[in-house]
């Protein structure tokens, strides 16, 4: 199967879409792991000026936020890369 990189910034993080048809190569796990880690480690460290239960409870607030964020916007991506990779194949031919 042939891959083609579709935009500079897909080619720069290696996201490969499949010309055939298929969907791009990203993941929805790992884009809600990195949101929810990211999300977390300020929601933590905010919460921090109220305490240690302030950093709990901002810590786990932030990965909920993250960790739905990135899983929706992971989803938004590859949709948009699909319909690219539609495109440049369509225009291939």
């Amino acid at each position: 199967m042939q891959a083609l990189a579709v935009t500079e910034s897909a080619s720069k993080y290696n996201i490969r879409v499949n010309v055939s048809g298929g969907g791009p190569k990203t993941s929805k796990g790992r884009q809600a792991l990195g949101g929810a880690l990211s999300m977390g480690g300020m929601g933590a460290s905010l919460g921090a000026s109220f305490g240690p239960w302030g950093a709990l409870i901002g810590g786990l607030g932030g990965a909920l936020i993250g960790g739905i964020g990135g899983w929706l916007g992971a989803g938004k991506e590859q949709a948009r890369l699909k319909a690219q990779g539609r495109d440049a194949a369509h225009q291939q031919v």
